[in-house]
């Protein structure tokens, strides 16, 4: 799992997610980088579409999908470490659905 500071967080989106004991995290492809300290994932698939690669990994018990703008050549099983700026996560509440926060404010 990704941890992060308490304060990569604004203190109004802190306070929501304290209140909560879980919540669903989204993050768009193009947020999602390798990065040598980063979060160990596997990877699942690899797709080049020929001006960029989707390499999807199994991660946290889940999968997630990254995108790099160059031939990334990676194969299946193959360990990377990956990581998201918290500026790039998009928070909901797991009961409603309803967006807590998108990057450092609130929805």
């Amino acid at each position: 799992s990704l941890d992060y500071e308490k304060d990569a967080f604004s203190g109004s989106v802190r306070d929501e997610l304290l209140k909560r004991q879980r919540v669903v995290i989204g993050i768009r492809p193009y947020a999602v980088r390798r990065s040598k300290d980063g979060v160990p994932a596997t990877v699942s698939a690899n797709q080049w579409l020929g001006d960029q690669t989707h390499i999807a990994a199994d991660f946290a018990g889940g999968s997630l999908v990254l995108v790099e703008h160059d031939r990334t050549r990676l194969e299946l099983g193959a360990p990377i470490n990956i990581s998201i700026d918290p500026k790039n996560l998009h928070v909901f509440d797991q009961s409603s659905g309803m967006a807590i926060s998108h990057g450092m404010e609130l929805a």
